[in-house]
């Protein structure tokens, strides 16, 4: 599905633990991955200094990156002295990129907002997917299970449908990168359509059920034209509770979600702006798409 990633990692999102799993990556299709760190302005000793000392620790950490590269695989390790939106600015014009993983830390109120406003303005920047990861998730798992993980980053997606503009987009970035897939990277999607419990009478309900069927049957059409298994589910109940419920149900890798403006999805995860119940339960990646600007 994707060739080319940027990794940025704090070193503390568990991101920098991908360094051990680089063939691992190249099962899952990529054939180039950047390893980006950036040394906060606020870590200097000064504003105008550069750390040396960070730096080379950072570069010892990642280092494993380029220890064990697969024939046809290309792995670079960059550490950057800018703004973490800089550093990746600078990547992007300099290098070809399918998709950026980033994690989404939760060590505290002020650096999970100064996350937050970094991941949206990287997304107001660029149409380049995000993949954004749960630190707790990566964090946990043993090299083998991390390993494991890698192969099937995007191999079996959930796609939440409602009809909207933001949906119709996020299948047709779907189709987009489908079309281009290496063979064993992205094989499977679940459609999943929620309709809300807003109606009292019986038909109305079961009239919007079957008007949900056919709409995701139409989708699921195109999808399975491009050689993908798809499944698809008409769920009613809260939006966002069904999603979640579908993905722990099915064997999923990450959830899919798009918009066509900065996202309410990755406000959600960044500062909280709903309720943090449900942010707990939302251990699952998520593959974000959105135009740029």
């Amino acid at each position: 599905m994707f060739e080319r990633a940027l990794i940025c990692t704090d070193l503390f999102d568990g991101l920098h633990r991908l360094v051990h799993c680089v063939p691992h990556l190249a099962l899952s299709g990529l054939k180039q991955v950047i390893f980006l760190h950036s040394i906060p302005v606020w870590e200097q000793p000064t504003l105008a200094a550069v750390d040396q000392a960070k730096i080379d620790a950072a570069k010892e950490k990642l280092s494993p990156a380029l220890a064990n590269i697969p024939d046809g695989m290309t792995v670079i390790v960059e550490i950057s002295n800018r703004r973490p939106v800089d550093a990746v600015r600078e990547i992007l014009a300099n290098h070809s990129i399918d998709v950026i993983l980033m994690g989404n830390p939760m060590r505290g109120a002020v650096q999970e907002k100064l996350f937050g406003s970094t991941s949206l303005a990287i997304a107001a920047m660029t149409d380049i997917p995000l993949l954004i990861f749960r630190p707790q998730l990566l964090s946990v798992y043993t090299r083998d299970e991390l390993a494991l993980r890698c192969q099937h980053l995007w191999k079996h997606l959930l796609i939440p449908y409602d009809g909207s503009p933001d949906a119709i987009y996020l299948i047709e970035q779907i189709e987009k990168y489908a079309q281009t897939r290496a063979p064993g990277s992205f094989e499977q999607c679940l459609l999943v359509r929620v309709v809300e419990n807003i109606s009292r009478d019986p038909s109305v309900t079961e009239s919007r059920l079957n008007d949900a069927r056919r709409e995701l049957e139409s989708v699921q059409v195109r999808l399975e034209k491009l050689g993908l298994q798809v499944q698809s589910q008409v769920r009613q109940g809260t939006p966002v509770l069904e999603v979640l419920t579908a993905a722990e149900e099915d064997d999923i890798s990450a959830i899919a979600v798009a918009t066509s403006h900065r996202s309410n999805m990755l406000e959600w995860l960044a500062v909280r702006r709903i309720n943090e119940d449900i942010l707990h339960q939302l251990w699952f990646p998520i593959l974000f798409f959105s135009p740029k600007g």
